[in-house]
């Protein structure tokens, strides 16, 4: 009995190396990633695929970016991104900052990067998805030519300000001398204007770009346009503003105990505007809308309150 048992095991063993021995010699000695580098102006590429068992061939992006990618058959008309690998010809994925054409010929995929204006490397992806697995052709992209600020809209004459928040300091202070003692109050010390440029959802990609573009700001002579350099939209900046270490001396009588109280009031401009963008590659302009705002520490009040 023990001599059939250990004749079966063999013969099952046999059976299953044979199976899977067939599966591996069906499959063709594919690599897993092949990884090419083009240049993102007009860089180029051409990687051998094999076409048996081949299924389909897809642009591997996020659901947020399918919109941009178009699936062509040979006769040029457009197909679901689903089709079956026979039926793709091209795919094209083309937005504002970028676009990469992939061609299909034959056992040969053509991969041209016709622009990358995003001012940073890009790293897409190709799936092809084969009856035992997927495989991918990963694609580094070089920046080319950035986007060029051509314009930007704002109002011809500024919104009034409005207050928009007022700050409280307090020092309690007690003389007990049998003079009247100045105490040094430095009422902007700890106060920090702020200029915040916040483009719209959908150019969110302009957070990436450091720009030159005209904004408000306050100056003892009031609220002026001026150009500010090296800002980048969707970050706050302490520009300008009253000077920081300006000292106020405050008298308390001989004898006094009080409280001094600083209150400092922020006055706020705020308006919406739009920045014109320029895609030289595609001659192609881009409109992005934004929300500018401006913040700064325009006036204070000291009181003195004698504690009992």
């Amino acid at each position: 009995m023990t001599h059939i048992l250990r004749t079966c095991i063999v013969a099952a063993a046999c059976t299953l190396a044979g199976c899977n021995s067939d599966i591996f010699i069906d499959r063709p000695d594919i690599p897993e990633t092949t990884t090419a580098a083009i240049d993102g102006d007009g860089g180029s590429c051409s990687v051998e695929i094999i076409e048996k068992d081949l299924e389909r061939i897809v642009f591997d992006i996020s659901s947020d970016y399918t919109r941009f990618c178009t699936y062509y058959d040979a006769a040029g008309g457009i197909i679901p991104a689903s089709s079956p690998a026979s039926e793709v010809s091209s795919i094209v994925f083309d937005n504002d900052r970028q676009q990469l054409v992939v061609e299909r010929h034959g056992k040969m995929l053509d991969i041209t990067s016709t622009c990358n204006a995003t001012g940073y490397e890009l790293k897409d992806r190709i799936r092809l998805e084969y009856s035992y697995g997927n495989r991918y052709i990963d694609i580094d992209i070089s920046p080319g030519e950035p986007l060029q600020l051509q314009d930007v809209t704002y109002p011809h004459e500024l919104p009034e300000p409005t207050i928009s928040r007022k700050t409280v300091d307090r020092l309690t202070v007690e003389n007990d001398a049998p003079l009247a003692q100045n105490v040094t109050v430095m009422p902007y010390l700890n106060e920090m204007p702020s200029l915040l440029v916040e483009p719209e959802y959908s150019c969110r990609w302009a957070e990436q770009m450091w720009l030159t573009m005209p904004a408000p700001v306050y100056s003892p002579d009031g609220w002026r346009i001026d150009r500010i350099d090296d800002l980048r939209p969707g970050h706050a900046y302490h520009i300008g503003g009253p000077d920081r270490f300006a000292q106020i001396d405050v008298s308390i009588a001989a004898g006094m105990r009080a409280t001094i109280t600083t209150e400092v009031t922020y006055s706020t401009i705020s308006y919406s505007g739009s920045m014109l963008f320029l895609n030289r590659i595609l001659d192609r302009p881009i409109i992005c809308n934004y929300k500018l705002t401006s913040s700064y520490p325009t006036g204070h009040e000291i009181r003195i309150d004698e504690i009992k």
